[in-house]
């Protein structure tokens, strides 16, 4: 909450290359340094997928069906068309409210956050920043199938492509295929109180 200007830091500060963010506005701080992919994903079952994923409307209609592709979405919203794959039928699909589609598990609304939290890091690669990816709790709400392709995004859309990740995780896999020798630390939180425990040699 901190990292996002919800609260402030009591004691000492947080630099972001070698920025202060207190120095810089909550909005630019959100908006530009970085995405959060939060545990309760939220939507807004009255808008169109399309403003779920991408409300500024920055994205392409390939580049936001790309997106739920790779999170194996797709499907999910393509049987309430008529089952072409055209653009035409592609952009009806998702001018549709997110309402008139099946019901998401919990599961798959993660994996929709997570599909938004990839269209933002584009976009912000096109603007030539590399946005820091805030996790809280990825793998929670997924089956093993989905928590290994969710682990599996995570790391070719966001730690390949050089964005700094911090993830909130209970996952023992996350901690076991996840931490690099040499570039990556594990922290644990007991009690409020903050302590590596396990580091890249």
């Amino acid at each position: 909450m901190a990292l996002l200007r919800l609260c402030q830091v009591q004691r000492g500060s947080i630099q972001v290359n070698g920025v202060d963010i207190s120095q810089a506005s909550p909005s630019i701080i959100r908006e530009r340094c970085f995405i959060a992919v939060p545990q309760d994903a939220f939507n807004q079952p009255d808008e169109s997928l399309r403003n779920n994923l991408d409300p500024l409307d920055y994205h392409s209609t390939r580049e936001i069906k790309q997106a739920l592709q790779r999170l194996h979405l797709w499907s999910h919203f393509q049987d309430a068309g008529l089952g072409l794959d055209n653009d035409e039928e592609v952009s009806r699909v998702l001018a549709l409210p997110l309402s008139f589609f099946p019901p998401l598990s919990m599961g798959q609304t993660q994996l929709l956050s997570l599909a938004c939290a990839i269209l933002k890091a584009e976009y912000q690669v096109r603007k030539g920043r590399k946005a820091i990816i805030l996790l809280d709790e990825p793998a929670a709400n997924l089956d093993d199938d989905y928590e290994r392709l969710s682990s599996t995004v995570i790391e070719e859309e966001f730690t390949e492509k050089g964005h700094t990740v911090l993830m909130i995780t209970h996952s023992s896999r996350d901690l076991k295929e996840r931490v690099r020798s040499g570039k990556d630390v594990v922290v644990r939180i007991r009690n409020g109180t903050m302590s590596v425990v396990a580091a890249g040699e």
